[in-house]
């Protein structure tokens, strides 16, 4: 059980990976083509055991669950300091944690999902990957 779980929290981590490194510039610049993989912010030198900074401010967006016991705040330390050390941005989008199945799902669906979706549970990514939303 434990193999799995490990197994498919490696799959939302790679496909993590791919999708923030397929994503398109946000300019509207006509000469990016879909498909093409951006290197916005890359580092050139970037190497195992390196800290990853952006060469260049990025903003990501991601899905939150917000916990009504610990609801989210704009300024917990985590955001500012992810910022600092890494030029990335996270954009939240937040959603009520009673909700968030249906809401990460209606996302995915209308193709306007976030670029990571960090709570998913064995088995429900399936009909998006059958139904190739992933």
């Amino acid at each position: 059980m434990n193999t799995r779980k490990f197994l498919l929290g490696a799959a939302v981590l790679s496909v993590c990976s791919i999708l923030l490194g397929a994503c398109g510039s946000s300019s509207g610049d006509a000469s990016s083509k879909k498909g093409e993989i951006s290197s916005t912010g890359a580092m050139s030198s970037y190497k195992v055991g390196k800290q990853f900074k952006a060469t260049e401010a990025i903003t990501v967006p991601i899905l939150y669950s917000d916990q009504p016991t610990y609801p989210y705040n704009k300024n917990w330390l985590f955001w500012k300091q992810l910022t600092k050390d890494t030029n990335v941005t996270l954009k939240p989008t937040i959603v009520p944690a009673s909700d968030y199945s249906q809401k990460r799902s209606l996302l995915i669906s209308s193709g306007d999902a976030p670029t990571i979706i960090a709570k998913t549970y064995p088995g429900e990514e399936a009909p998006f990957v059958a139904s190739k939303t992933i």
